[in-house]
Order: C-alpha cells, then structure tokens, then sequence
C-alpha cells in the first residue's frame, strides 16, 4: 500500500509508487495514476542511499553514504533508478 496526496487529502493506494529492486540496486517509480486540478506535471527527486546502522547524529538510525546520488524529474511515466 502506499500513501497518495493531492494536497487537500491522504489517501490509500493499491500500488505503492515506489519500489526498490535490491538485486539490481535500482528504484523504480510507477507510472502516475489520476489527476487533480492544480497538479504538478513534473516533479523533481532528489535521492540518496542510506545504510542502518549508528547513524548520524539525530537519532533516526540511519546514515547517509553521500550527499545526493541522483536527481531525476518525474513526468509521471514509469521510471528505474539505477544506483
């Protein structure tokens, strides 16, 4: 499941949009379902892989590797990430 927003409301998805391959270190993003008015037609990404572990600092238990990996601009098509 995964969570959706047009910015007025959560809701609950089916299909969850992100899901990570982790054989082929790759995300991919499903393709957009719906619209609403008002909505962005392309969104930026920007992503980074983290590790568990002691962490960083703030006390969420995860730390990052590197600054940003990757930025990708979502059009709403299904696309794969690889790292």
């Amino acid at each position: 499941m995964g969570l959706v927003s047009n910015g007025k409301g959560t809701w609950i998805s089916k299909e969850p949009p992100f899901s990570w391959k982790d054989k082929e270190k790759a995300l991919e993003i499903s393709d957009r379902k719906g619209v609403f008015p008002g909505m962005l037609k392309q969104r930026e990404f920007r992503l980074m892989m983290v590790r568990s572990g002691k962490g960083d600092g703030d006390g969420d238990g995860i730390e990052p590797e590197a600054e940003f990996q990757k930025t990708i601009q979502f059009t709403g098509e299904i696309i794969e990430v690889n790292f």
